[in-house]
């Protein structure tokens, strides 16, 4: 059975890894993994072959992600011929952004979701 200690510990070290900006903390997030494995093969609560299943539940929950992250952006944006050679150029295989009128988070928010209240504009019955 995978360890869960080393997969929480190789989430938030690959969390401080990229997000960090000290050096320090990225050097934190690299050898916190490598510490808590340690730590759990010394006082054998786990067997090497537990760490290296961490690690590869890890690749597949980030592969899931991922792949559920592309689908959702594909059914959102509508981006059908990304891949195809015809496609525009600047389509992207992931993700092709489209221009949304207005500057507002509130008018971003309802071009998207079309059901959204508009509080710029109320309606006169409220």
């Amino acid at each position: 059975m995978p360890s869960l200690h080393v997969v929480w510990a190789i989430i938030a070290g690959a969390t401080l890894v990229i997000l960090a900006r000290p050096p320090i903390f990225r050097a934190i997030g690299v050898l916190h993994p490598i510490l808590i494995s340690t730590a759990v093969l010394i006082t054998a609560n786990h067997y090497i072959a537990d760490c290296l299943g961490a690690v590869v539940v890890v690749v597949i929950a980030y592969g899931l992600a991922l792949l559920v992250s592309h689908w959702k952006a594909v059914a959102m944006l509508g981006v059908r011929d990304a891949g195809k050679p015809d496609a525009p150029a600047n389509a992207h295989a992931s993700v092709q952004v489209r221009a949304v009128p207005g500057s507002t988070l509130l008018r971003t928010v309802s071009a998207v979701l079309p059901d959204a209240p508009d509080r710029e504009h109320p309606s006169e019955s409220a």
